[in-house]
């Protein structure tokens, strides 16, 4: 014959039920995994601050060209212009016109390889050259940009990587008289 529970034994079994409820519900929920923090978005340079010269386009082939010549020079392959790059190069250049200084960090606090992810392109190996002078036309400015960077180990090591394939230049005129260029250089 089968034995049916007593009632003093179903009730402590009800509370112990309820007890365990109670107690589940009252547990901590337990915690999402945190996601890595998303670069800051851009910011705009300020209004009057910066201006991009009208030769923008004349410049920024120069530039490369004499960055290129320095290439070939040591037996590397020309660089080639990332639209990717580019953008990242003039946002940065304006950047730095309005800071009045030439910098690595942009006005939201960014760094390169923010500003990378920011457009999609890969950041392994990828470098960045900054400078600011005085505003200057034709080869005497680009002359004088390159041969600067080539006295730099740094800037030269950047331009001479014979890893990175493309590159992307910004210039921009600054308050304070001087005009502000990035090169940024990387690999798709």
């Amino acid at each position: 014959m089968k034995k049916t529970p007593s009632i003093r034994t179903r009730s402590a079994l009800a509370i112990g039920t309820l007890v365990l409820v109670t107690l589940a519900a009252c547990a901590p929920a337990p915690k999402p995994e945190p996601t890595p923090p998303a670069p800051p978005p851009i910011v705009g340079s300020t209004p009057g601050h910066c201006s991009v010269p009208a030769d923008i386009d004349i410049f920024r082939d120069k530039l490369l060209a004499g960055i290129n010549a320095e290439r070939i020079k040591k037996n590397l392959t020309p660089l080639s212009v990332s639209p990717k790059l580019e953008q990242i190069a003039q946002q940065q250049s304006c950047d730095d016109a309005v800071q009045g200084i030439y910098s690595h960090t942009g006005l939201d606090g960014s760094t390169y390889s923010d500003r990378l992810k920011r457009v999609g392109y890969p950041t392994k190996g990828a470098h960045e050259n900054t400078g600011m002078g005085a505003p200057a036309e034709g080869n005497d400015t680009v002359s004088t940009i390159v041969g600067f960077w080539m006295l730099s180990i740094y800037h030269r090591d950047n331009m001479l990587d014979p890893k990175v394939t493309q590159a992307g230049i910004g210039r921009a005129h600054g308050s304070n008289g001087n005009d502000f260029w990035v090169v940024d250089f990387g690999r798709p």
